[in-house]
């Protein structure tokens, strides 16, 4: 029975092998590996549901997380816009390398 569980394992391996390495786990790796691991453990001593469900729900708060990150960086670049675009027709001073230019 282990040997029919490993040759899957390798099979899904194999099958696998010419698709782009991903460097991150996304919301559907993190899916195909709870199918996997449902569809493979043993129907006589099956694992707590309580256990995926609370991988679920730090994987849902891991990508929120992404998403607010995302947002703030947006922000960010918005606000850099804003500030450049308010220094159109205005005289500015630039400090680079200790030394001040005037435009």
């Amino acid at each position: 029975m282990m040997d029919m569980e490993v040759n899957k394992i390798l099979n899904a391996f194999n099958s696998n092998q010419n698709k782009p390495i991903k460097r991150e786990l996304d919301k559907n790796a993190f899916l195909q590996i709870l199918t996997v691991q449902l569809s493979n453990q043993d129907p006589l001593n099956a694992k707590d549901n309580t256990e995926y469900i609370a991988q679920m729900a730090q994987f849902s708060a891991l990508e929120q997380m992404q998403n607010l990150n995302l947002s703030i960086e947006k922000l960010l670049s918005t606000q850099k816009l804003n500030y450049a675009t308010s220094l159109i027709g205005k005289e500015v001073e630039l400090k680079y390398n200790d030394t001040i230019k005037k435009n």
